[in-house]
């Protein structure tokens, strides 16, 4: 099972083997929109790596400003927008626990939504919408902790935005070992979460919208992190799951790194949806591809580039088309930048 925090300075530091060092050049480039003028970026940037603080951003008017107002050593990561893209939930990671907030993309309105967590619950981690806007699933992760760090359990609850009601939504089945985390839901009328075993390991599930019936999509193996689902009634992207492979980092010997890939949900058995996962991503190591998302219309996704030279490390937001082609930079920095998500005005 997952400790309580999902991305730390010392997570990079793991990956590189070195402390970073960040060239002084930088250069921003604004999303290019796809369709009308209401479509913006969002993502997670280190403004002080050394102290870990990392603040959301938003392309705005072809800029990229600052969204969030963490404090110094906090972490806001993990942004998810509303279904009429008007405001964004997100991750606030503190020194001591997870928190979720939630902040108009006007920059207004930034609060911490009390989930009523007290011990033993330890933290709320991937606050994600549901499709009426309403309600909210976040991973609510509870101790006692054993001496890995591992949480006793880290389930999926349900919050009413309107009545502050909070009841459990991870069916009463589940691996009391098992994480339960990151939900997304099809236009077709299923849930797509991303289960955690205590060994470490990870795999996309489908659900009923209930969260009941799963049916597990990706092997173990594969370590898949990070799923979301088209929001697509038709075209291309229709039903197909976006997703990192080896969340954790990939295994010595492989050859390759971390890569963005796709999967259709209604695949069917397991063996099955294997055959059928295709990698969009095939960057030589020590560049790496991750925490991807789709756009609005899910014909384009956006991702992470990473590389590591060291002493320097670099994360930049990219995208290409829903089969991958066409890759372009969307930002790049001298700061490290991840988890993006891609929303649209209604």
């Amino acid at each position: 099972m997952r400790r309580l925090f999902t991305i730390t300075a010392a997570v990079l530091l793991l990956l590189t083997g070195t402390s970073p060092s960040f060239s002084s050049s930088a250069r921003e480039a604004s999303h290019r929109h796809h369709r009308g003028h209401h479509q913006y970026l969002v993502w997670s940037r280190f403004d002080d790596f050394e102290t870990g603080t990392a603040r959301l951003v938003i392309t705005r008017r072809g800029r990229v400003v600052p969204l969030t107002h963490p404090p110094a050593g906090t972490q806001d990561i993990d942004p998810r927008i509303s279904p009429d893209g008007r405001s964004i939930l997100y991750e606030r990671d503190l020194p001591d626990t997870s928190q979720a907030w939630i902040i108009g993309i006007d920059g207004r309105g930034e609060h911490q939504l009390d989930l009523g967590c007290s011990a033993p619950c330890a933290g709320t981690n991937t606050p994600s919408w549901m499709p009426d806007g309403r309600n909210i699933l976040y991973d609510r992760v509870s101790g006692p902790f054993n001496s890995n760090g591992d949480a006793a359990s880290a389930n999926l609850w349900k919050f009413d935005l309107r009545t502050h009601r909070n009841t459990r939504f991870s069916y009463a089945g589940l691996n009391p070992t098992t994480e339960e985390t990151y939900p997304t839901f099809a236009p077709a009328g299923y849930l797509i979460v991303l289960h955690g075993r205590q060994d470490g390991h990870s795999a996309i599930f489908r659900e009923r919208l209930n969260g009941t019936h799963p049916r597990q999509i990706t092997p173990w193996a594969l370590d898949a992190d990070l799923p979301r689902v088209s929001s697509a009634r038709t075209g291309p992207g229709h039903d197909l799951i976006v997703f990192e492979t080896y969340g954790h980092g990939a295994p010595p010997g492989l050859g390759h790194g971390q890569q963005v890939s796709t999967v259709p949900a209604t695949c069917g058995s397991l063996a099955r949806c294997t055959r059928k996962i295709r990698y969009l991503t095939q960057s030589p190591l020590p560049a790496e591809d991750f925490n991807p998302a789709w756009s609005p219309n899910s014909r384009s996704i956006v991702y992470v580039h990473f590389t590591s030279s060291p002493p320097t490390v670099q994360g930049d937001i990219w995208t290409m088309g829903w089969n991958g082609q066409h890759k372009h930079p969307a930002s790049q920095d001298d700061r490290f930048e991840f988890r993006p998500a891609w929303g649209g005005v209604r």
